[in-house]
């Protein structure tokens, strides 16, 4: 008399089985969707997709997820993105807070002590 063996784990999110060469199998869910812009688990028997967190704390890039590729960071083109308008200051990015204009140096100094040296915005020096 042979009693078949319980090979139930209680985990619901393996199959289980039993074969009679190795015993009790416990095979995990496939949760995989084939997209790299989540991450996938089983809880509870049910699968689950949670979308990743592609922000890489650069301030310069967007940001994005591919389903193909996964997550990608494109640097901006600085001269574009932040460009402020202003011809008397250069325009730069900072990782940790964007775009940054700062006064050109001694753009208009015409090293003459007696004009006054000032840029306008719109027309320069």
């Amino acid at each position: 008399h042979f009693d078949p063996i319980d090979c139930d784990d209680e985990d619901f999110c393996t199959d289980d089985s039993c074969k009679a060469s190795t015993g009790c199998q416990y095979v995990p869910h496939d949760c995989d969707d084939d997209n790299d812009c989540t991450d996938d688990y089983c809880t509870a028997g049910a699968c689950v997709n949670e979308p990743v967190e592609c922000d890489d704390g650069n301030a310069c890039t967007d940001d994005a997820c591919g389903a193909l590729n996964g997550c990608t960071h494109t640097p901006w083109v600085v001269e574009v993105r932040c460009d402020d308008g202003d011809v008397c200051t250069a325009d730069g990015c900072n990782p940790a807070s964007g775009c940054d204009s700062q006064p050109i140096a001694g753009l208009c100094d015409d090293s003459d002590e007696c004009t006054d040296d000032s840029c306008d915005p719109t027309d320069g020096c």
